[in-house]
């Protein structure tokens, strides 16, 4: 819990993790970014089911380029990511993989991602 609300991500079965993405959200129709934004998606392309996107971005001292790509089969969206990630510790390499699978239209009790972010921003501003 922060300030009372309910995290967004939750543990799942066998090692996953629980989101849920509202329907503002969903209805940008483009890869997920930070709660802040900042990094939004310099180019995106689709293909059928397919999405590439690249990204170049800087916050809080730490820059992101790289580039990814989502494919969505029946009710999974597969996504993988190879990024390189420059901070005050240096250069990094980073790759990412996740498979995200819809399990229902309610939310099943968690907040959406991008609520809960508008509602921390809320508080820290």
């Amino acid at each position: 819990m922060m300030g009372g609300k309910s995290m967004p991500i939750e543990p799942g079965a066998a090692g996953g993790t629980r989101i849920c993405i509202g329907p503002a959200m969903a209805a940008r129709d483009s890869p997920l970014v930070g709660p802040q934004g900042r990094c939004e998606p310099a180019k995106v392309a689709r293909d059928g089911s397919t999405t590439r996107f690249e990204l170049n971005g800087t916050s809080n001292g730490r820059t992101v380029v790289g580039k990814g790509q989502s494919t969505v089969s029946d009710d999974t969206v597969a996504t993988s990511v190879d990024a390189n990630v420059t901070n005050e510790r240096g250069h990094h390499a980073m790759q990412g993989e996740s498979q995200i699978k819809f399990v229902g239209a309610d939310g099943q009790g968690i907040n959406p991602v991008d609520e809960l972010a508008r509602e921390i921003q809320g508080v820290a501003h």
